[in-house]
């Protein structure tokens, strides 16, 4: 009795449910017809569409007007439609309305991955099962892509799963004998608690298991490309998740190698592009407060949560925004932003978009902070490209810079899934996930994170056709399932479970020469639930897993798995991790080459009392004079404006920025100098205004390097990178600065080559001056070409006012020390904190200077003094020991 009892009250409580979802109903119809109908409205005021409008429109165009239906369907000898398990039944119905019984159709009902596109694999197997009843289905099971084994692997895993309708794969090709071309990498989800400095601190926030994991796949990775079994380039790691890519790209780069991602964050959310979006937003319009305290937050001005609310709290008591409270702040950290920021600020009515964007970068010292993240070369090739972008925009739209700002915020600059800027060398690790890799193959497949269990979100609203399910809350926050919700949510699961399988099927069979499948489960407790994909697939390749798994003997053996297949069986725990997680690292002689930007590993933290910072042009003006060193970059004194302005013709600055600009477009192969249209397009970027004889100029100087040797050496070059920028760390310090262009030669040689627009005097000899003025940045150059993993470096001088001879010195790598040793002996003096005064002064050195007026200890009859670019060197000299010429 009791039973019936409660039977019929839960029958009850489900029919008031039922009354309360069939009010809601009509609700959420009107609110979605609502919502489609605004929708539609503006699209149509902006005359857009999107793709289901290219659909809809084109589906009623020809439903509804049969003499157009009539007119297509006759315009096509043949229809063929290839992968048509992913087709929706709207899509279906456009092509039945083309068909006139010459319709083809292609595709592989276990490849149905995209039902989150509504594709409909029933939709597939119901127009099979039609042409196979009136003999005109053909089935395909050759497969020419993949080696016997790696097809055994599959039929193996998949048989038993699909079934009849499953016809096994069978290879058309002909293997090389040789090796287990299928892996299984099992790590333990337990234990591993303790082991962060094996697993690695900066593999965080994933979990534990996840990152052991990730160093296992990574190791496994490293020894295939050290055996020479393949290339990184061939190698591609697919994962379920693109939120689970990053701890896998980050292993794998600890390895030495490179990456090429297709998954993970997108462009516009990379921590780098996010900060200057920041930045942009801030510079556009400083009140807008949240912009700004992203900015402040960010490595650009390096606040932390405690400066950031104690101004917040003085602007408050002031009663004033965050901006202007950073006028009167005493936070050192927030003065050198603000004076950087304002300057940033004026700077933008003058400066190309692309211009503001390397500003950014440069001027708050944010190449420096990604320089010391790992994977470099990588953050800055985004903040190129997102450079790169900051130009096409205002090609397209002016030069509007809170515009520029908005899209860039919104994702907007490029395309809606702009892909990260690749990686500057070729021979890069792919990641992606499965969905990306549809339609591809490569020779090395690893399947990782094969331990993630399946999607647990649970949907509130559930339709099909006619049947609708809604998930009501109540006032205690528990949900009733009314009206077809259990119903749907079942069926719902069912597809979800098998489109997950049909998922990693489509992610085996993009394997060539081996397959890798990598994930973690619970050691103790195997064979574990049906809960994630390694605990169905690795018990089909290796039915006695379990005996493996508890026994305690070598791992990275080959067993036999089911019908003799040879699987090469790697387990991993926290037991004997040690050898398998971190095994040697890549040596000088196997390591991938490198970009020049990347030298070796930074510091992690500063030294107390070291400043780490020295670009190539901080020491050249810290040479040329301490004194006028001190005022600028420690003082942080402007440059005053000179007396009286230059010689006659295009000032020296702005100049060589014009010739560097059209420098970095000039095409080796087939040298032509620069037309004046094109020095005018460059001039305007960088808003500098020229006459006809400066244009002239600019575009005779730019055209000189054709004349020169170098020309032809670097047209013959390999990997030729233009306005390289490099970093590299000397007792703790790091040195930066950037190279016009530098290329591999045939014999290994690093070519690096550096244009000179300097005026030389009569009888000067070239040599001489790059010993007296940039013997410096030669010694960086080459330390910089050594430190990027080159044998031999050549620093090449060309003077495009004298091309035809250049200026070159080698250096090897035996040298290194020696480099080394002089550098150190250049910064002694500022490391010891002496700033003298210079020994030449001059307009040209001095003129600008702050301190030249009432700091300086020479008089202005010198500082202010002109020395004619065409005077002999030994003229110069005696002129700035303050001697007549002719004495």
């Amino acid at each position: 009795a009791v039973d019936a009892f409660e039977a019929a009250r839960g029958d009850y409580e489900a029919a008031l449910a039922d009354e309360l979802a069939a009010l809601a109903v009509p609700l959420l119809d009107d609110l979605l017809r609502e919502f489609g109908e605004r929708f539609g409205a503006l699209k149509a005021a902006r005359g857009g569409a999107d793709f289901d409008d290219l659909e809809l429109h084109a589906l009623a165009l020809l439903r509804d007007h049969a003499e157009v239906a009539g007119s297509w369907r006759e315009r096509f000898e043949r229809v063929m439609v290839d992968e048509l398990q992913d087709t929706n039944p709207r899509q279906m119905e456009l092509l039945a309305l083309l068909d006139r019984d010459n319709l083809f159709t292609v595709g592989d009902a276990f490849q149905s991955i995209y039902a989150f596109r509504h594709a409909d694999v029933a939709i597939f197997r119901k127009r099979f099962a039609a042409l196979e009843a009136s003999g005109e289905a053909l089935v395909l099971s050759a497969n020419y892509r993949s080696r016997d084994a790696v097809l055994g692997a599959v039929n193996a895993v998949f048989s038993p799963r699909f079934g009849t309708s499953f016809v096994p794969l069978r290879a058309g090709r002909v293997d090389a004998a040789g090796g287990a071309p299928v892996e299984l990498l099992l790590t333990d989800c337990d234990g591993w608690q303790g082991h962060d400095d094996l697993l690695g601190r900066e593999l965080a926030p994933a979990p534990l298991w996840r990152r052991a994991e990730a160093r296992l796949l990574a190791a496994r990775i490293d020894e295939i490309v050290r055996a020479g079994e393949a290339r990184p380039s061939e190698i591609v790691v697919l994962t379920r998740a693109a939120s689970a890519v990053d701890v896998y790209e980050t292993a794998i780069r600890d390895r030495g190698y490179a990456t090429l991602t297709s998954a993970g964050e997108g462009f516009y959310e990379r921590p780098e592009v996010a900060d200057i979006a920041a930045y942009m937003q801030a510079l556009a319009n400083p009140l807008d407060e949240l912009a700004l305290y992203g900015v402040l937050a960010s490595p650009l001005c390096g606040a932390d949560s405690d400066a950031l609310v104690a101004l917040a709290n003085a602007a408050r008591e002031r009663g004033t925004t965050i901006w202007a409270a950073l006028s009167w702040t005493s936070v050192p950290r927030f003065i050198a932003f603000s004076e950087r920021f304002r300057t940033a600020r004026a700077a933008t009515h003058h400066q190309a978009l692309g211009a503001v964007v390397a500003a950014a970068v440069r001027d708050h010292g944010y190449d420096l902070y990604l320089a010391q993240l790992p994977s470099p070369e990588r953050r800055i090739a985004n903040v190129r490209k997102l450079a790169r972008l900051a130009r096409e925009f205002e090609h397209r739209e002016g030069r509007d810079l809170r515009r520029f700002a908005d899209a860039l915020s919104a994702g907007r600059l490029g395309a809606l899934r702009e892909p990260e800027a690749p990686p500057p060398v070729a021979d890069a690790v792919r990641l992606m996930t499965i969905h990306r890799a549809k339609g591809l193959e490569f020779p090395v497949v690893a399947i990782a994170d094969l331990g993630h269990g399946p999607n647990s979100r649970q949907e509130r609203l559930l339709t099909d056709g006619q049947r609708v399910g809604l998930r009501l809350p109540n006032i205690q926050r528990t949900y009733h399932d009314t009206l077809d919700f259990a119903e749907l949510r079942a069926e719902r699961r069912e597809a979800e479970a098998a489109e997950e399988q049909r998922i990693y099927y489509v992610a085996m069979t993009r394997a060539r020469e081996r397959l890798i499948l990598s994930g973690a489960a619970r050691f103790a407790n195997w064979p574990q639930s049906d809960a994630s994909a390694i605990s169905w697939l690795a018990p089909a390749l290796i039915p006695d897993l379990a005996d493996h798994l508890a026994a305690d003997g070598p791992t990275g053996e080959v067993v036999s798995g089911v019908d003799g297949l040879a699987v090469r069986l790697t387990v991993s725990n926290a037991a004997r991790a040690g050898g398998l997680l971190a095994g040697p690292r890549p040596t000088a002689d196997a390591e991938p080459a490198r970009p020049l930007a990347v030298g070796p590993l930074l510091p992690r933290s500063r030294p107390p009392g070291v400043e780490l910072r020295h670009s190539y042009t901080a020491l050249a003006d810290y040479e040329r004079c301490g004194y006028r060193y001190y005022l600028q970059r420690l003082l942080s004194l402007a440059d005053v404006e000179a007396p009286r302005p230059g010689t006659v013709g295009i000032a020296a600055a702005p100049r060589g920025i014009l010739v560097h600009a059209l420098l970095e477009q000039f095409d080796f192969a087939h040298p032509r100098p620069p037309d004046l249209r094109r020095v005018a397009a460059a001039a305007a970027s960088a808003g500098i205004s020229l006459d006809a004889a400066d244009s002239a100029e600019v575009a005779a100087l730019a055209g000189a390097i054709a004349a020169s040797p170098l020309c032809a050496r670097l047209a013959q070059a390999s990997r030729l990178r233009r306005e390289e920028p490099f970093a590299f760390a000397l007792d703790g310090e790091l040195v930066r600065g950037v190279i016009d262009v530098c290329g591999s030669e045939a014999d290994g040689t690093l070519l690096i080559v550096d244009y000179k627009t300097d005026r030389l005097g009569d009888g000067e000899d070239p040599a001489a001056l790059i010993e007296r003025d940039y013997g410096l940045q030669r010694l960086i150059y080459a330390l910089a070409g050594l430190y990027a993993g080159a044998a031999s470096v050549e620093v090449a001088y060309c003077f495009l006012r004298a091309p035809l001879e250049p200026l070159a010195s080698t250096y090897l790598a035996a040298q290194r020390e020696a480099l080394e040793a002089a550098l150190r002996e250049r910064l002694e003096p500022l490391r010891a904190g002496r700033f003298e005064v210079t020994a030449f002064p001059g307009s040209e050195r001095c003129g600008t200077c702050p301190g030249r007026q009432r700091l300086c200890s020479y008089d202005e009859s010198l500082t202010l003094r002109d020395w004619p670019a065409t005077a002999p060197a030994a003229d110069r000299r005696r002129r700035s020991l303050g001697l007549p010429a002719d004495d």
